[in-house]
């Protein structure tokens, strides 16, 4: 069964979690043994049962009512298997798809019908657009506490249908649900019978599998010896390769012939995007760390990118040496110039010579040596990167 990731978001008190979690009972996701625990665990707290408690995992969590780390959790349809990641907060989203902590294939973005669009509702809608997502459901929750009204869910759809049109984006569908009682989640709810498009489950098994088709990468992660054969490792970011076909390694620009594709030292004619391969090429230099395989079309090599840049702690500044990481490369660099400072709380534009903390940036990087890299909308691999300060991560990015 296919996996598909979602990644849900929304202002604060929304209703991310007890929708989470309702999806999770709902689908009989959850581990024999959880509600009861979970039931008992209010109980001892004198507190009426939540389904938000389902992701709060933690004692101290429940006690102060309070999602405090990043969750992901997984449930099932007839059609694929759904992991759904739920962030805390707009920093901690940005950091989750900047980082490649959660490679979203689609995203719910969750608005109370009474509270309409709030601060946090822009930022995440903009954030969407930034990552390129375009697979967008927008969940208008708490309609009970609107007596279900179809005029104020229609209002607040136009309103919604504005802002994301407002980025150049379109919402795939608005679905009006109450996330406590389960409206609209995996059956349709006889409260708004006024309502006949999709329930949510059914907008998900609709989103269309995000697939790369692209032609072979392969960032070398090592050098194995076996016997008298030196074998490349790494993982195949994308496309395939066979026995026989030609690879160019980069940056260097030179051609090899690919003589055997081992997987746990079995030798195979053929390997796919996502598997982890030896391959024992024919004769010339012997890749490093850092170099990639590619044939067909070639990735961009070079010393200076355009990049979103993200500071994730204390500061980023021009002209201050760091440690880029893309893949398994590592390069010295150096942000040459802010062309455009985003205030993320604000959405706010200025220039400036440095970022502060999450503050994004559309910046020129000089890079010491030549980086293979691609646009990250073509290739998120070798479209992303750290930034590194005396081996502290202190921002990130993605390749324009």
């Amino acid at each position: 069964m296919e996996k598909f990731n979602i990644v849900i978001t929304g202002h604060v008190d929304h209703g991310k979690s007890t929708l989470t979690g309702r999806l999770l009972f709902d689908t009989k996701s959850l581990p024999q043994g959880r509600m009861e625990e979970i039931v008992a665990t209010c109980q001892g707290l004198g507190r009426e049962f939540e389904f938000a408690y389902i992701l709060d995992a933690l004692f101290e969590e429940r006690q102060g009512a309070l999602t405090m780390d990043t969750t992901q959790v997984t449930f099932r349809t007839s059609k694929r298997e759904y992991v759904l990641i739920d962030t805390p907060g707009h920093k901690e989203f940005l950091k989750n798809m900047v980082t490649g902590t959660s490679y979203a294939e689609a995203a719910i973005l969750i608005v109370s019908i009474q509270d309409g669009i709030q601060e946090q509702t822009r930022r995440h809608a903009y954030i969407l657009k930034l990552f390129g997502l375009k697979q967008i459901i927008v969940v208008v929750n708490k309609m009970d506490e609107a007596a279900y009204s179809q005029e104020k869910f229609e209002f607040l759809s136009r309103q919604l249908n504005e802002l994301f049109a407002g980025f150049g984006m379109r919402i795939l569908y608005t679905i009006p649900i109450c996330a406590r009682h389960g409206d609209n989640l995996v059956s349709r709810s006889e409260n708004t019978a006024w309502y006949r498009g999709q329930t949510l489950l059914g907008a998900l098994d609709c989103c269309k599998k995000q697939t790369c088709r692209h032609d072979f990468r392969m960032p070398v992660q090592d050098i194995y010896r076996l016997g008298d054969q030196d074998i490349i490792m790494g993982r195949i970011s994308s496309g395939e390769i066979r026995r026989n076909d030609t690879v160019t390694l980069l940056p260097m620009h030179q051609n090899r012939e690919v003589l055997a594709i081992k997987v746990f030292e079995e030798d195979r004619d053929q390997a796919l995007a996502g598997e982890n391969i030896g391959l024992l090429l024919g004769e010339g230099v012997l890749p490093e760390r850092g170099d990639v395989l590619a044939n067909i079309s070639m990735p961009k090599v070079g010393n200076t990118i355009p990049a979103l840049v993200l500071c994730l702690k204390n500061k980023l500044s021009i002209n201050t040496p760091y440690i880029l990481q893309c893949a398994t490369q590592e390069r010295n660099c150096k942000i040459e110039r802010i062309q455009e400072q985003i205030n993320i709380s604000t959405l706010q534009s200025t220039s400036g010579d440095f970022l502060n903390e999450a503050d994004i940036g559309k910046v020129q990087m000089i890079i010491d040596s030549p980086l293979v890299y691609e646009e990250f909308t073509t290739l998120s691999e070798l479209g992303r990167f750290v930034l590194r300060k005396d081996a502290e991560i202190i921002g990130a990015g993605i390749i324009l």
